[in-house]
C-alpha cells in the first residue's frame, strides 16, 4: 500500500484587490502589504488564488473560494489590517496581511448654515463663502448654526467650538458691520472659510426745528427762545399756532408714540397719536396756545419715540 501525504503547499499563487494597489506587487514569499485608498473608499475586497487545489483560505476570518472575490470588508479612516489565512490539506498555514489605509477626509464644507437673525443673503449654498446678513438697530447679538458635510469635520464660530447642528454661542454686533467667520475644519487638517457680514442699522436719531419764521434747529433739553418757539403776546380768547418738525436723521424707522406739552394749560398739540417716520423722512406738527389768564407761562415739549 502506498500512501501519498497531503499537501503542505499554503502559498498563495495570486492575490488582487477590488481598490488601490498592492504594495509592493504580489510574490508568493511575501506575506505583508499595503494598500492606500481615498476617504470615499468605505469597503474593499481581496481576490486570492491558491498555489494548490485543496488549500482552504479566510480572509479577514470568511472563507472564499480560490480565485473569487471576498466579501466587502468596512474600512473605517485610518489603517485596517486584513488577515488572508491560507490552509493547505495537511493543515499547514501561512497568514497574508494587507494593511489597507484610508485617507482622513478632506472635505471642509458646510452643508448648512443659519443665522437667529435676519436671513443669509444670498441663499445658503456650500460652495458660497460670503453672505451678508441685515438687521435692525434694536439687536445686539445673533447666533449661528452651521453644519458641516462631513460628521468627523470640526468647526468654530467667531473663534469658538460649535458642534455640528448646534446653535454658537451669542456674537456681540456693534453698530455697523460686523464679520462672523465660521471655520470648518476636515479630518485631514484642511480648512473652509464662511463669512458672515452682519450690518446692524444705526438708531433712530431724533432732529427737532421750529417751522414758523423760517427752519431753525431746537436742541434737545434747550430751554432758549427763538422766533419759532416764542408765541409772542397772546390775548386772553384768542390763540397762536407755531409749526415744529421732527426728523429721522438715524437707519431705523422712527416710532413716535407720543408728544406732549407740559403744563398742557393753555397748550394743545395738534399731531397723530403716533407716527412711523422713515430714515431720512420727517413729520410736522403744530402746538397752539390759548391763554387761560393773564402772565407769562413757558412749556416743556417731549417727544415719547424709540
Amino acid at each position: 500500500a502506498v500512501t501519498r501525504a497531503a499537501s503542505s503547499d499554503a502559498a498563495l499563487s495570486a492575490l488582487a484587490v477590488s481598490e488601490g494597489t498592492l504594495t509592493p506587487s504580489f510574490d508568493p514569499g511575501q506575506a505583508s502589504y499595503t494598500v492606500s485608498v481615498g476617504n470615499e473608499v468605505e469597503t474593499i475586497a481581496l481576490t486570492p488564488s491558491a498555489s494548490d487545489a485543496d488549500a482552504t483560505i479566510m480572509v479577514a476570518g470568511n472563507a472564499v473560494a480560490s480565485g473569487s472575490a471576498s466579501a466587502p470588508v468596512a474600512l473605517p479612516v485610518g489603517t485596517t489590517s486584513i488577515a488572508v489565512v491560507v490552509t493547505a490539506a495537511d493543515g499547514t498555514t501561512q497568514t497574508y496581511t494587507v494593511a489597507v489605509t484610508r485617507a482622513a477626509s478632506s472635505d471642509a464644507r458646510l452643508s448648512a448654515l443659519s443665522v437667529s437673525e435676519g436671513t443669509l443673503s444670498p441663499a445658503f449654498d456650500p460652495a458660497q463663502t460670503n453672505y451678508a446678513v441685515s438687521v435692525g438697530s434694536t439687536v445686539d447679538a445673533m447666533t449661528l448654526s452651521p453644519t458641516a458635510s462631513d460628521a468627523d469635520a470640526t468647526i468654530t464660530v467667531a473663534g469658538n467650538a460649535v458642534a455640528s447642528g448646534s446653535a454658537s454661542a451669542p456674537v456681540a454686533l456693534s453698530v455697523g458691520t460686523t464679520s462672523i467667520a465660521v471655520v470648518v475644519t476636515a479630518a485631514d487638517g484642511t480648512t473652509r472659510q464662511y463669512t458672515v457680514a452682519v450690518t446692524r442699522a444705526a438708531p433712530p436719531t431724533i432732529a427737532m426745528y421750529s417751522t414758523s419764521g423760517g427752519i431753525q434747529p431746537i436742541a434737545n433739553g434747550s430751554a432758549s427762545t427763538t422766533p419759532g418757539t416764542d408765541f409772542g403776546q397772546v390775548m386772553v380768547g384768542s390763540s397762536a399756532s407755531r409749526g415744529f418738525l421732527i426728523f429721522n436723521e438715524g437707519d431705523a424707522d422712527l416710532v413716535v408714540s407720543g408728544i406732549t406739552a407740559t403744563p398742557a394749560a393753555g397748550f394743545v398739540v395738534q399731531a397723530d397719536m403716533s407716527r412711523t417716520i422713515a430714515p431720512g423722512g420727517s413729520y410736522e406738527f403744530e402746538i397752539r396756545f390759548a391763554p387761560e389768564a393773564n402772565g407769562g407761562v413757558t412749556a416743556t415739549v417731549t417727544i415719547a419715540s424709540n
